[in-house]
């Protein structure tokens, strides 16, 4: 297994960030527009569709934000160590 650059401790400590950051940005107005309007598709949907249709796009759903939150994580966790290199390579060149 790879040895991340960081302590043990951080990676819980990021992930209680990002869940924070997450909510937060829930709350956003475009953010309860954007749910609001996808409330209503699904809604409208289960009207549409067998029960059996409508059980595969709420399973394909369930796929597709847990794909999209697994990437976000990636991307945030990237950036952070991207950022934690950029500051090293600062601190160095202060040195210098």
């Amino acid at each position: 297994m790879l040895r991340q650059p960081w302590p043990d401790w951080m990676k819980p400590a990021w992930d209680q960030r990002f869940n924070e950051l997450a909510l937060a940005a829930g709350r956003q107005n475009q953010i309860e527009l954007l749910n609001r309007k996808q409330e209503g598709l699904m809604k409208q949907l289960s009207g549409e569709l067998t029960d059996s249709q409508y059980q595969m796009l709420l399973e394909w759903d369930e796929y597709s934000n847990f794909r999209n939150a697994v990437e976000k994580e990636w991307m945030y966790l990237a950036g952070t160590k991207d950022g934690m290199e950029i500051l090293k390579k600062l601190k160095d060149f202060m040195m210098d």
